[in-house]
């Protein structure tokens, strides 16, 4: 009897010392990215920092990579973005995880690939490595605007003021991080003058100063939380549209009032078009800083006009406006 109990104390102690011996959860993470990229993965940090506070741990920012538990690192440098794959790595090393990418958007992603597997009740001891190459650079989402829209319509009017909403774009924006969708272009027959008031055409703007201070507000608050998450964002317009007042006080580009002949025809063109073409698009991209760029469409409102005079056109105006802004933006050429 003696040796039974004292088999069964040597059990209980074995196991005791055992589950002893198991690895704990780990109360406190740690994270290392190098300063000059930390601010554009942000959103992501704090994004996962709110799903480790779900399972009781907290996440810290390391200063000395020797002292992280997660180290983010920008891996084969290349010359330009294009070249740049925005998948990711994520490798273990004991209780070291090393998250690699070309670019700060594929951090990004691999942030939230570590925040979707805690999500799916993976503890952090047990998260999974993984290595993905993105096939397309470039996943973008073609949205209408619905004012001054190509169409017209009760059911664009019915969505006006849903797409002045900031939390409607916060949910929309939230959506293409989650799927991988890395830019986003907004349409609509002149998308500028609902972004700035032409300094030499002033009387081109349907809006007041103060109109044109909350659509700033609106502009830079959606471009700013598109950055946040990844993603790109482009103004682009059909040519040759005006403002209707631009028409009016200004010459040219009648077809551009509702009370128009259509979208398609022939073009209408003089200096004053020209010039304020160039002007409001420079004045968007110096105005508006994380907007990345603009596209042109060569077509609808260019009717008897060849292809180079298109071009020719675009060139004078367009990107014109473009290469003269204060900093370097990019182009969809359509």
């Amino acid at each position: 009897m003696i040796i039974i109990k004292m088999n069964k104390i040597i059990a209980i102690l074995i196991i005791c010392f055992l589950y002893g011996c198991k690895e704990e959860p780990k109360k406190r993470i740690t994270l290392y990215a190098d300063v000059s990229i930390l601010s554009e993965l942000n959103f992501g940090i704090v994004k996962l920092r709110e799903t480790l506070s779900i399972q009781g741990i907290s996440l810290t920012i390391a200063k000395d990579p020797s002292q992280a538990n997660i180290k983010l690192e920008i891996d084969n440098q290349k010359d330009t973005d294009s070249e740049k794959n925005d998948g990711y790595s994520i490798l273990k090393s004991g209780d070291i995880i090393t998250l690699s990418s070309e670019c700060n958007r594929g951090l990004l992603y691999g942030l939230f690939e570590l925040k979707e597997q805690l999500s799916n009740g993976i503890i952090w001891n047990e998260i999974q490595e993984k290595h993905t190459r993105a096939h397309h650079d470039f996943r973008a989402i073609k949205f209408n605007l619905p004012w001054y829209p190509y169409r017209s319509g009760e059911h664009l009017n019915t969505h006006i003021q849903t797409c002045k909403d900031l939390k409607y774009w916060e949910y929309f924006l939230d959506m293409m991080l989650e799927n991988k969708f890395n830019a986003l272009t907004l349409w609509n027959m002149h998308p500028y003058m609902y972004m700035v008031k032409s300094k030499s055409f002033p009387k081109a703007s349907p809006f007041s100063d103060e109109e044109i201070a909350e659509w700033e507000i609106f502009w830079k608050s959606l471009f700013k939380m598109a950055k946040d998450r990844g993603i790109d964002t482009y103004i682009v317009n059909w040519n040759i549209f005006l403002p209707e007042l631009f028409s009016k006080e200004y010459g040219g580009g009648n077809y551009s009032s509702e009370a128009g002949v259509g979208h398609f025809g022939d073009g209408e063109t003089n200096q004053n078009i020209e010039d304020y073409t160039r002007e409001v698009v420079t004045q968007t991209l110096n105005t508006y800083e994380d907007l990345t760029g603009i596209g042109i469409t060569l077509g609808e409102r260019m009717g008897g006009m060849t292809s180079e005079k298109r071009r020719d056109w675009a060139d004078r105006s367009l990107i014109a406006g473009l290469k003269a802004a204060n900093r370097k933006a990019r182009l969809i050429y359509r």
